[in-house]
C-alpha cells in the first residue's frame, strides 16, 4: 500500500520552495525537506531513467499488471514528471548550497538525463503535440542547459536544445505552447 502523501510533481516541485525557506530563514530543517523530497523522488527513478508519475489513489508502482495504474504510472504525463522534477533540481541544486549534497544529486540523474535524449522526438519536442503533457516541455530545456553547465557538457544536450528551438522558430509551432499570441488586447 502506497504512502497517501507521494505524489512525484508536488515532491519535484516543494524542492524549491523548501531551499527558498532556508535561505530565507536560515534553519536548516527546510533544506533537509528539500534533500529529503528530491532524494525520494530521484529513487523512483527506473533504471532506464524513467520517472513514474506517482499519485495517491491513481497509481501505485507497487501495483502491477492493472491497466489503468500503468497507464497512469507510465503514460499519463511522462514529460510533466520530467519537467517539474528537473525545475525542483535546478531550484535545489543552484541554492541549497550544499556541495555534498550536490553532488549526491547530480551523480543520481545521469539516467534520467539519457532517457531524456532518447526520447526527444525528430522535430526537436517531447510528448504528444498539443497535450497537457507536452505543453509543459519546455521546462526539459532549463533542466538540459542546467545539467549541461553545471554537470556534464555532454554535446548531445546541445543538439537536442537546438533542436528544440529549430521546432519553436516556426510560429505556427510556438503558438502550441503559448507564444507569438497577442495577449488580452486587440487583435
Amino acid at each position: 500500500s502506497q504512502n497517501t502523501r507521494e505524489y512525484t510533481v508536488s515532491s519535484g516541485l516543494s524542492a524549491p520552495v523548501f531551499t527558498w525557506m532556508y535561505h530565507k530563514t536560515r534553519e536548516e530543517k527546510y533544506r533537509v525537506i528539500a534533500r529529503n523530497a528530491l532524494r525520494w523522488v530521484v529513487g523512483t527513478f527506473t533504471e532506464d531513467g524513467r520517472i513514474p508519475y506517482i499519485f495517491a489513489g491513481y497509481s501505485d508502482p507497487g501495483l502491477t499488471g492493472n491497466f489503468s495504474n500503468d497507464y497512469w504510472l507510465w503514460d499519463h504525463d511522462p514529460n510533466t514528471c520530467s519537467a517539474y522534477v528537473g525545475e525542483g533540481i535546478v531550484g535545489f541544486d543552484v541554492h541549497c548550497g550544499n556541495p555534498e549534497w550536490q553532488n549526491e544529486l547530480r551523480a543520481k540523474i545521469k539516467p534520467h538525463i539519457e532517457w531524456l535524449l532518447r526520447t526527444q522526438r525528430s522535430n526537436g519536442t517531447w510528448g504528444i503535440m498539443d497535450s497537457h503533457d507536452q505543453k509543459r516541455t519546455p521546462l526539459i530545456i532549463n533542466f538540459l542547459s542546467w545539467y549541461y553547465r553545471h554537470v556534464g557538457g555532454d554535446t548531445r544536450i546541445v543538439q537536442a536544445i537546438r533542436r528544440y528551438d529549430e521546432h519553436l522558430r516556426l510560429p505556427e509551432n510556438a503558438k502550441f505552447y503559448g507564444m507569438m499570441s497577442f495577449g488580452a488586447g486587440p487583435r
